[in-house]
């Protein structure tokens, strides 16, 4: 348990790679290893990275996860200290997940206080 009472679990099933070598990842990339989790039946997917483009194929693969297979989605809003909305944690059903201030609020609550390299773009919500 941390200071404010908050218990974490981490059960890892599947690492499914989508970043070429380079470093990269297209969302194509992205939305086949969303797909691919949701079709091997895991129920929660974690999405580290992103982009600021918005994209068809990504969408398309998150709604499908969501709606057909029960997956719950999770993603990292960014941390380039953008006022501007990061794929794919800014889609209406994912949740969107951010940095906090030193005090237990959300960055959207208390900008001034806010992470120097968390993203604001839309607020990080629940689905």
């Amino acid at each position: 348990m941390n200071f404010y009472g908050i218990y974490s679990i981490l059960i890892v099933k599947y690492q499914i790679k989508v970043m070429r070598s380079s470093g990269a990842a297209n969302y194509s990339d992205i939305a086949a290893g969303v797909m691919y989790a949701a079709q091997k039946g895991v129920k929660v997917i974690n999405i580290s990275l992103g982009g600021y483009a918005n994209s068809n194929t990504l969408r398309n693969a998150v709604e499908a996860a969501v709606s057909t297979y029960g997956v719950v989605m999770v993603a990292g809003a960014g941390n380039d200290n953008l006022n501007q909305a990061f794929y794919p944690a800014a889609y209406d059903n994912v949740l969107g997940v951010a940095g906090t201030a030193s005090t237990p609020m959300p960055i959207f609550a208390r900008p001034r206080l806010r992470r120097s390299a968390g993203n604001l773009g839309q607020r990080p919500r629940m689905p």
